[in-house]
């Protein structure tokens, strides 16, 4: 009995006609056999419409509902053989490949490559549907190129295609691709009316091509036990694929399509979910009769789903996920990605930090360790964690560890966390078969490391739709890879290969959710919407490119030599006819009454995009504003907000003091608030005379009284002050609270290379390693070669020591080379400078500390407004010259700096590190102090020099008496000191301070 086709310009009525023949003609009955009539159906959507449908119409509940997709078809007719999975089956064509590759000359590296494989995959899924043949394919393929590669090409496809369909056959499993061509000689065999389960008529409704179904129709056109209609779009290209005789239904036609261009995504959907409000606000219709619809739904349907949910717009949508991309197999990579970079700190401590393994280390130890040293390998992590614990346990100092949320107790914790944290993930470093790492990553999953699967189950951070997605990842992957182990495995497989492999294969797998909400606003991929008649249809991103799609690029042939063989009676697609499809599709999806198209003028880097061809004529004047604007009608709380705040300020304006309504009255209020605080930190209040950025209470002044109380209690009398801690204060209070108050730190890794820090702590241990040795001898005067000489031995083997203690990191070896290198060029350089300079002075000391332990030094002064202090210091001086002997010596202190060293007019801005060295150590020195300064070692120079009780000295030093009680004060405004020419970029930005402000005419001191 010969298909009948059915079509219509709208899909109103060509849905009504299958609504009046199917629901028609069941009347009563109830099943569950004996229907009058059976339907195909290729979506969800196009049941629920049904169901909707019959209960509206009063029809009794079905037994066994005379309803199935085209997914259903293997069960209807009963195939139940088992299925070849996605890995096993590229696996298998990959070794046919390379088999039939070396039979046919084209070579097995050749033939295996991923990409060949990949097209050989396609090809014959574009064969498998219709039942082609390998000798069908063989005939076709008889001329389609005439040099000896495209002969050696074309038997190596008939070969594999065959040795494919061969391999099927002897394991009794069938390609999930060939369902359609199961399916067809079933119905030649007599088994429809069973399938059917006893209805005598057949509706097929959805289809917009016969791509992948056409041996199917054609046994149905052929079958004698019942009538079969086909509803296809009106549409001459697509009609014409599926019969010369359709019936054409008489209708009204469809309205115009309005298009609107958009300045880019966002906006986009933002304007579409306006509308959509406004549709539902006004009852125009129910949010399951509109549908936005993309062509593909990676992004779009998932970008929509949540603007659509932000907006409280109840949808429904489909979103397609790479597994790649769920939160749970990212942790899994994760692992694996650890194991193959060695077990850095970066990879390392994502594992650590991840919320899906239960793994209680601090991570504050793992990011000072890193600041530290480069590490690598898990046992060498473990020895670092240990040593930091031992130097917590021994130091005497350990307030400096306190400083950065290293205690000891938590340290002994983490010992023992990590110890159990190696012992389970060191499996992963080893090289093993691929078959042994699927059952190694399989045993992750099921039960998992670390509570792995019950933590799955957790709403992390309260995002519970993601635990369906995480559950659903983890036994997609768990079904995927019982395949893996099936074909060859025995390769040995390095950690780093496997995450690749891994990876990649995550990556090109994806997983569909449909949200729990199925009567919302839907959000559709054209292929889901297509026939389908919604009563409003918005159809987002028409741009060239996704709408029509770009056809696949040809691999295994030419688009030229897939005509050919489509002529020939393959099934194969070719750009012409691809693109028929893409317009069959479009047809069938704006076949609607109410259609909005918009696309994208530009992409997100501002390159301008053009719309879709089949996009009809219109005004590009009419495209959504592209500056930021408010709604008229506000559809989501943030533009409610931005709507109140503008009205708010229009009143402001005008001076009107009538009452606004808001939707949030807490987030206006906070909003003015903000923005009032904005000011005062910019501009101050109207009329008052100060600068920008100063303190008050918007700007770095705490008045809270139990933040106050807590400062007092830290940085009270009995605290101890270093001399760089009170210079940072003096340089700006506010960089004080970020690192001495809240200690918020950059997670920075250590350099490869030696850091300044690192090139500064070794100049000095040479320096203090030179002197006295030179010291034993004559005094020389000028950097000659005795001096040069010894100075090269120092050198060596202080070097030597160096690199053999592995608990100082210099760099890699490459680049400490090179640092090496230069670091003796500047010493050479310094010494050649300052020798002669000495005069009567002498080094005396090196690396003098003071203030540490129970050696408590105080010192003692007048602040600046003439209130006598004490202050506890503590401190570690570089160097101390010594002049003549016993009490008519004198010394004079001096500070290393790598590269600049500070001015004299400094001090009267707050560099106060020389002035405390010098008070601090007179009385504990022989002699008396006379002055201190600081020496460049890269630009050999002398600077800042302050010399006893002058002027640079006594101001430093009251300086240095108020910067306590200003931190009890609690004030930390965002202002540099004049000795700091630029905001430092590794100091707090804008995002931080707000207000970077730096004092070029006075002191904050003296206000």
């Amino acid at each position: 009995m010969a298909v009948q086709y059915c079509s219509a310009s709208t899909n109103q009525r060509l849905w009504r006609e299958l609504e009046d023949r199917f629901l028609g003609g069941l009347g009563a009955s109830r099943g569950p056999g004996a229907h009058p009539a059976f339907v195909w159906l290729t979506h969800r959507i196009q049941r629920d419409a049904l169901y909707i449908e019959a209960a509206a119409r009063g029809l009794p509940g079905w037994l066994a509902p005379p309803i199935a997709f085209f997914s259903d078809l293997p069960g209807l007719f009963g195939i139940t053989q088992r299925r070849i999975g996605l890995l096993r089956r590229r696996a298998l064509i990959g070794r046919l490949a390379r088999e039939r590759g070396n039979e046919c000359g084209l070579g097995g590296e050749l033939a295996e490559r991923t990409g060949l494989v990949q097209g050989l995959d396609g090809l014959f899924g574009e064969l498998l549907p219709e039942g082609v043949s390998a000798e069908t394919l063989e005939a076709a393929l008889e001329g389609i190129g005439d040099d000896d590669f495209a002969r050696c090409r074309n038997a190596w496809v008939t070969s594999v295609f065959g040795a494919y369909l061969d391999a099927l056959d002897e394991e009794g499993i069938y390609d999930p691709r060939q369902i359609h061509a199961m399916v067809a000689e079933r119905i030649a065999a007599g088994e429809l009316p069973e399938a059917l389960n006893g209805a005598t008529e057949l509706q097929i409704y959805g289809l917009t091509s016969l791509r992948a179904r056409r041996k199917l129709i054609e046994a149905l056109d052929e079958q004698s036990d019942g009538a079969v209609t086909i509803y296809v779009a009106e549409d001459v290209g697509g009609v014409s694929e599926f019969g010369d005789e359709v019936e054409a239904l008489e209708d009204a036609g469809s309205s115009d399509i309005v298009v609107k261009p958009a300045p880019d995504g966002r906006r986009e959907f933002e304007w579409v979910a306006c509308k959509v409000k406004e549709l539902l606000v006004a009852g125009d219709c129910d949010p399951h009769e509109i549908a936005i619809v993309a062509r593909m739904g990676r992004d779009d349907t998932r970008r929509a789903h949540e603007i659509f949910t932000a907006a409280g717009i109840p949808n429904t949508a489909r979103i397609r996920s790479p597994l790649a991309q769920v939160p749970a197999l990212k942790a899994l990579l994760a692992l694996f990605r650890g194991a193959a970079r060695g077990w850095t700190y970066r990879p390392l401590r994502a594992v650590l930090a991840g919320s899906y393994f239960d793994i209680d280390v601090d991570l504050r130890s793992i990011d000072y360790i890193a600041k530290e040293r480069r590490v690598e390998g898990l046992d060498r992590w473990a020895v670092q964690l240990c040593r930091l614990k031992d130097q917590l346990t021994s130091a005497e100092d350990d307030w400096r560890y306190a400083s950065e949320g290293l205690f000891t107790d938590r340290l002994a914790k983490d010992c023992e966390a990590f110890d159990e944290f190696v012992k389970q993930v060191r499996t992963l470093s080893e090289t093993r078969s691929l078959s042994e790492w699927v059952k190694l990553t399989k045993r992750l999953l099921k039960p998992g490391l670390f509570n792995f699967r019950s933590q799955i189950c957790d709403g992390h951070g309260e995002r519970w739709e993601n635990v369906r997605l995480d559950q659903r990842g983890v036994e997609r992957l768990d079904r995927m890879l019982v395949e893996w182990p099936e074909f060859d495995g025995s390769e040995a497989i390095a950690p780093d290969e496997w995450y690749g492999r891994l990876r990649q294969f995550l990556e090109s797998n994806e997983i569909a959710l449909t949200t729990p909400l199925q009567t919302g606003v839907q959000v559709l991929e054209a292929h889901e919407a297509a026939l389908f008649p919604f009563r409003h249809t918005f159809v987002v991103h028409a741009n060239d490119g996704e709408f029509p799609r770009r056809p696949p690029a040809g691999v295994i042939f030419s688009d030229e030599e897939r005509m050919t063989m489509a002529e020939r009676g393959l099934p194969l697609s070719h750009r012409e006819l691809w693109l028929r499809r893409e317009r069959a599709l479009w047809r069938s999806v704006t076949a609607n009454a109410n259609v909005t198209v918009t696309y994208r003028t530009a992409d997100p880097n501002g390159v301008p995009l053009l719309p879709s061809l089949m996009v009809p004529e219109h005004d590009a004047a009419e495209a959504i504003p592209r500056t930021q604007y408010t709604w008229d009608t506000p559809f989501n709380r943030s533009q409610a907000r931005r709507a109140a705040a503008a009205r708010f300020a229009e009143l402001k304006r005008s001076g009107d003091a009538g009452a606004i309504e808001v939707p949030e009255p807490a987030a206006l209020k906070h909003a003015v608030l903000n923005a009032y605080a904005e000011s005062q930190r910019r501009e101050g209040p109207r009329g008052a005379d100060r600068e920008a950025g100063m303190l008050n209470p918007w700007n770095g002044e705490i008045r809270d009284p139990w933040v106050l109380e807590h400062l007092s209690k830290k940085f009270g009398d009995d605290g101890r002050w270093s001399a760089s801690k009170l210079e940072t204060y003096a340089e700006c209070p506010f960089l004080f609270l970020v690192q001495k108050v809240l200690y918020l730190q950059d997670l920075d890794e250590a350099e490869e290379g030696a850091s300044l820090l690192t090139f500064g702590s070794v100049a000095h241990e040479l320096l203090e390693r030179f002197y006295p040795a030179m010291l034993k001898g004559p005094f020389p005067g000028e950097f000659d070669e005795t001096a040069e000489s010894l100075f090269a031995d120092v050198a060596a083997k202080t070097f030597a020591e160096l690199e053999g203690d592995d608990t100082r990191w210099l760099g890699i070896p490459p680049l400490w080379a090179v640092t090496k290198r230069e670091l003796l060029h500047h010493l050479t350089e310094f010494l050649r400078w300052e020798l002669p300079k000495f005069g009567n002075w002498r080094p005396g000391e090196f690396e003098l500390d003071f203030g540490f332990g129970d050696d408590a030094v105080e010192i003692e002064g007048e602040d600046l407004s003439g209130e006598w202090r004490k202050l506890r210091v503590v401190g570690r001086i570089d160097r101390v010259d010594v002049k003549g002997t016993g009490d008519d010596a004198a010394f004079r202190i001096l500070d290393y700096k790598t590269s600049n060293v500070p001015a004299k007019t400094h001090y009267q801005h707050g560099v106060v590190q020389i002035p405390i060295y010098m008070k601090a150590v007179a009385g504990r020195l022989s002699g008396r102090p006379e002055y201190g300064g600081y020496l460049s070692l890269k630009k050999q120079k002398e600077g800042g020099q302050a010399y006893w009780e002058d002027e640079n000295f006594q101001r430093a030093m009251q300086l240095a008496m108020s910067i306590p009680a200003r931190v009890r004060e609690g004030k930390f405004e965002p202002a540099a000191a004049q000795s700091v020419s630029q905001w430092p970029s590794y100091w707090p930005g804008l995002d931080v301070v707000r207000v970077k402000k730096i004092l070029k005419d006075r002191c904050r001191f003296d206000e």
